[in-house]
């Protein structure tokens, strides 16, 4: 990934995934990012959200953000990275040594994305705190869990009740 990559876990039921997902991508299509959201294999979502045509990628100014909605155990982790290096490396070397007054709006891209990744875990929060997470009671030793727990994670047996 890049420079700006942000991390959560989020502690909220599993049902939060798809809300979570289009809550992020619902709020970059309306500031006129180009959004896609494809689910995984492993039950979570991938949000892709870039900014830019090929005149700004070739400047280094194209923005690109890839979020990653998925279940753990405790809750929903959401995994926020804005690719700089590997969009931006080639076309900052040439800059250096070929047309360095453009280095400065790849400095104003670089800026601009900084705190996206931050952006993505705020929206992710804010809808999270819609669907709090659900516990229950291990039926072995009386631990209280959550409910997306399959393992009681103090007498280690299995809690699954589906």
């Amino acid at each position: 990934m890049g420079t700006f990559h942000s991390t959560t876990t989020i502690k909220c039921d599993h049902s939060a995934l798809k809300p979570i997902a289009d809550a992020v991508a619902y709020d970059f299509q309306n500031d006129n990012y180009k959004v896609q959201k494809d689910s995984t294999v492993t039950g979570g979502y991938v949000v892709t959200v870039t900014k830019g045509n090929f005149f700004m990628a070739v400047l280094g100014m194209q923005t690109a953000l890839k979020v990653m909605v998925k279940p753990v155990s405790s809750g929903v982790s959401v995994d926020a990275g804005v690719g700089i290096f590997g969009q931006q490396s080639i076309p900052t070397v040439i800059t250096l040594f070929f047309a360095w007054p453009i280095l400065l709006t790849q400095v104003w891209g670089l800026i601009r994305q900084a705190k996206m990744d931050n952006r993505a875990i705020d929206i992710a929060c804010e809808e999270a705190r819609k669907y709090p997470l659900k516990m229950i009671y291990c039926p072995y030793c009386g631990t209280q869990v959550a409910s997306s727990e399959t393992v009681c994670p103090h007498c280690r047996r299995n809690i699954c009740f589906s």
